[in-house]
Order: structure tokens, then C-alpha cells, then sequence
């Protein structure tokens, strides 16, 4: 399974709530309208905040962003031809983006997943 995972930041005029729900109820339905072969959509959505008192063991720093939402896919070659086809690079689904996520600090990633299987004890 191949993943196109973007790391979203709501614009300075939303609030994450905000974000958040418009994901839910708008954005999300014109994406899936907009991928051919997409296999499963996800979305991924903060629980605490960065500047409470959870840490982890061992050290590390909590993410600040609104989403992280994965796009994937069977292949490398499905997951290009998506993003980069006309449907996808559609003004709808480009005025739709800018709703609710800041291009400006958007940063995403193309990644091949492994699963590793669980012992059943």
C-alpha cells in the first residue's frame, strides 16, 4: 500500500474546530469524488494539545498541526496518476483545500507502508 500523507494547519481565520468539521462534512466527499483508485481515506485529528503535560517516555516533541490525512493506494503508479491528474488539480477541489487547510505551511509525504503482523498470544 502506497500513502500520500500531508501534514495540514488550518488557516489563521479558523479554528481548529472548524477545520476540523469542514473536513468531515464538505472536503472530504469532494476528494473521494476526485481519486480514482483510492483504496482508503483517513483522517487523523489531534487530541491533545502540544503544550500539555503528556510527554512521551524517552524523550521527543509533540506535532502542533490540525490533520494528518492519508490517501492510499495499491500502487506508486495509482497514487501518482491521482495526484497529478485533472480531476485532482480541479478548481472545486483546489477552493475547497483553501477552506480549511494553509498552503503556505502544508507539508505531505509519499510513503510505502509495511505491516508487520502481530503475535496472537
Amino acid at each position: 500500500m502506497f500513502k500520500h500523507i500531508s501534514i495540514i494547519y488550518r488557516p489563521p481565520n479558523k479554528t481548529h474546530e472548524e477545520t476540523v468539521q469542514y473536513w468531515k462534512d464538505v472536503h472530504n466527499r469532494v476528494v473521494k469524488s476526485r481519486l480514482p483508485k483510492l483504496r482508503k481515506y483517513v483522517g487523523n485529528f489531534p487530541v491533545q494539545s502540544p503544550q500539555s503535560d503528556v510527554k512521551q517516555p524517552g524523550g521527543g516533541q509533540q506535532m502542533q498541526c490540525d490533520a494528518i490525512v492519508e490517501l492510499h493506494f495499491d500502487t506508486l503508479e495509482d497514487l501518482t496518476a491521482a495526484m497529478t491528474g485533472s480531476a485532482w488539480m480541479s478548481d472545486e477541489r483546489k477552493a475547497s483545500s483553501t477552506k480549511f487547510m494553509d498552503y503556505t505551511r502544508m507539508t505531505y509525504v509519499v510513503m510505502e507502508e509495511v505491516v508487520i503482523p502481530l503475535d496472537k498470544n
